[in-house]
Formats: structure tokens, sequence, C-alpha cells
């Protein structure tokens, strides 16, 4: 008997992504409110920062050194749109809605497909997922990016591995890395392995 095929069925990944897209059109509302958020104006100060000594300092004069990825995902944002809390929004806006796919990607692995659809579900219906959706800090990054650590390390062994070539460990050394220069809580990755 074969194993049950790894891919979404054609229905549930289209609700997925339906899913997701509800994500973008509904939090795109909130990308232009006025006003800062819980703690944006450090987003707003680490951008200025880069753009002029090329590091996230404060104007105090320290070195922002959370989010350093998401600062300078941030600052290439704003550089390319060309507006301020908006574009910052719009990052997390966007890590969010790959969240969401992340999970159903994620949970599908472990689990089965009618659970992973309801864990996206669940995600994109929580009260804390949209607080961190629809504002720039680097939170909903941090989640895309560690669900994305989680998934390699499920993923089983490629052909290319198993003979030798790390294709597979890179991905997952990299996906940890700018985990951990999202947020600092992504030392965490360093127990799976453990746990497994």
């Amino acid at each position: 008997m074969n194993p049950p095929s790894p891919r979404a069925s054609p229905g549930q990944a289209r609700w997925v992504a339906l899913v997701a897209v509800a994500v973008i059109a509904i939090g795109a509302f909130q990308l232009t409110r006025p006003g800062y958020s819980v703690d944006e104006e450090f987003t707003v100060f680490a951008v200025r920062g880069i753009a002029t000594h090329g590091l996230p300092v404060l104007p105090s004069g320290l070195l922002y050194d959370r989010g350093i990825a998401y600062s300078y995902t941030a600052w290439l944002a704003g550089a390319v749109i060309g507006s301020e809390l908006p574009a910052f929004r719009a990052i997390s806006l966007i890590a969010a809605a790959l969240s969401v796919f992340l999970t159903f990607v994620l949970v599908r692995r472990v689990a089965n497909e009618t659970a992973a659809f309801a864990a996206s579900v669940l995600v994109a219906l929580s009260v804390p997922f949209w607080a961190t959706a629809t504002s720039a800090r680097f939170y909903a990054p941090f989640l895309a990016v560690y669900l994305l650590t989680l998934i390699c390390f499920t993923h089983p062994p490629s052909p290319r591995l198993r003979r030798g070539r790390p294709g597979g460990i890179i991905w997952l050394i990299a996906a940890a890395a700018i985990a951990r220069l999202t947020h600092e809580l992504a030392f965490t990755l360093a127990a799976i392995p453990l746990i497994c």
C-alpha cells in the first residue's frame, strides 16, 4: 500500500489560499491608520538609523539589535514604496498571510489535511495574529520564518541529501539564522533536535 501523497488536495489548497488572500484584503484597511501601534516608533527610528548610518541606530545613539532582519527589510520596503508605516506594516501583513499557508504545510506534514486546514483557519482568526499582522513590528515575519524553519525540520531528506549534498541542511540553517535575526526567541529552535 502506498503512503498518502503529501500534496494538498486542490480543494483544501484553494481554501487555504483564499484564507491567505482574505488576510491581506482585510488587513490592507489597517495599513494606513494614523498614529503608532505599540512600539512601532522603534521600527521607524531603526529604519531612519539605517538610512542615515547604515545601522539601526536609535536617536539616543543606541544600536537597536532587536529584529535586525525586519529592520533592514522595512528600510528596503520604505525605500522602494516611499512611505514609512504603511510600507513597514505591509511587510507584516504579507508575512502573516504567508504564515497561514506555512501553518497548513507544517500541520499537514505532522498530522493530516483536515487538521492543517483547521489550524490555518484558527491562526487566521486569532486576535494576537491580527495585532501582529497589521503592525510595523517583527512578530509576524518572525512567525513566518519560525514556521519555515520547523518545516525544514520535518522535511524528509531528499535524494540529493542522501548522496551527500547538504541542500536541505543549508535551507534549515538559513531559515534558523533569519529567525534568530528577526527575534531572540528563535533560540527555542535549538530544542527541536533534542525533543526529536
